[in-house]
């Protein structure tokens, strides 16, 4: 099993053959034909995945299926949901590659597709929601993960009500009511939401024209907010993960401490009141390793509607329960690399 998964930089590969798996990167600058056609593991993988961040309201599941012949639109942009055309291109030459092998777009905004229309929609003039100004959601392989997670190893209440948190470099949260999404922190793209390492999260949008009006260029702003913002730019150059620097208990990082914990806060808080009560809450990590003090200083904060949680450092279970048992609502923590959430959508 091969994923691609796109980042700034390029793509990372996760090769996941339990004989040798193995993690790359494969870079816009370099060729990517040549670079797969040395990759060994092409040779025998019988299960391509490739991941796009945004779907819209093309690609609504979060698995779809591609045979060899697919054709995608030539344009992209985010409200057609089609795929960029650097994917497309790794698509079409891991298909000629192996063409007998099952590729699979998985799509970050799937599990939000169906979210109720108020929390998919801007008070914004209605034909602009029809031309795909709208709230897509981020982050959805992860959330629905973890909900599946949950499911299948804690006994919740019918129907739950869960707010799952993902804690990383780029952080986001979802409100799940039944394994259905209710709404995501993120929207229209990432940049909704939370703050992340390098990216703004929600902003007064008169900032936004501001910065036009003073000579910015779209593009210089979109660089600004989504690649100079953020809580790198909070911090001395030492932090270079989010781990870090909340983490940390030095003066130079309490404002990014601060912000992070407040804007979780108020995440969750909305998130509880629009599910109309929570059944659990769930830390979602790749480590518990640099998080565990933020958890349980949210588990101290929501103490007044019955959370209880103690999270115990250097943990290395896949799951936990942080609360007492049969405790509501109920606390947990789900600890898993991103390869392996991603792989886990391939193998049904």
């Amino acid at each position: 099993m091969l994923i691609f998964d796109p980042v700034s930089s390029g793509f990372n590969g996760y090769n996941l053959d339990p004989a040798n798996p193995s993690d790359y990167h494969l870079g816009f600058t370099q060729d990517i034909s040549s670079v797969l056609s040395q990759l060994q593991a092409l040779s025998h993988c019988d299960d391509f995945g490739y991941v796009i961040h945004q779907g819209a309201n093309v690609f609504t599941d979060p698995v779809t299926r591609l045979d060899d012949c697919c054709n995608f639109p030539a344009s992209f942009d985010s409200r057609s949901g089609s795929v960029p055309p650097m994917v497309r291109e790794l698509i079409q030459i891991c298909q000629q590659i192996r063409p007998g092998a099952r590729h699979s777009l998985l799509c970050e905004t799937g599990f939000f597709s169906h979210m109720p229309l108020a929390a998919a929609s801007y008070a914004i003039p209605r034909d602009l929601y029809d031309k795909g100004y709208r709230r897509f959601g981020g982050d959805g392989l992860t959330h629905q993960w973890a909900w599946n997670q949950i499911q299948s190893r804690f006994s919740l209440p019918h129907p739950a009500r869960v707010i799952t948190i993902h804690f990383c470099d780029h952080p986001s949260l979802a409100s799940i009511q039944d394994g259905q999404a209710v709404d995501s922190s993120m929207g229209y793209s990432d940049l909704e939401g939370l703050p992340s390492l390098t990216s703004c999260g929600s902003i007064d949008p008169a900032i936004v024209l501001d910065l036009s009006e003073n000579g910015l260029s779209p593009a210089e702003i979109t660089s600004l907010l989504s690649e100079k913002s953020g809580f790198l730019t909070l911090v001395s150059p030492q932090f270079t993960h989010l781990g870090q620097i909340i983490s940390d208990d030095s003066a130079s990082t309490r404002l990014a401490h601060d912000i992070f914990f407040h804007k979780t806060i108020e995440s969750i808080g909305a998130a509880a009141a629009e599910l109309q009560g929570l059944d659990a809450l769930v830390f979602i990590v790749e480590d518990i390793n640099g998080y565990d003090r933020m958890i349980n200083e949210i588990g101290e904060q929501l103490s007044f509607i019955g959370i209880s949680l103690k999270v115990i450092p250097d943990s290395s279970l896949p799951a936990a329960q942080l609360s007492p048992r049969d405790s509501s609502p109920g606390a947990f923590l789900l600890q898993s690399k991103r390869r392996d959430i991603l792989a886990s959508f391939l193998q049904h």
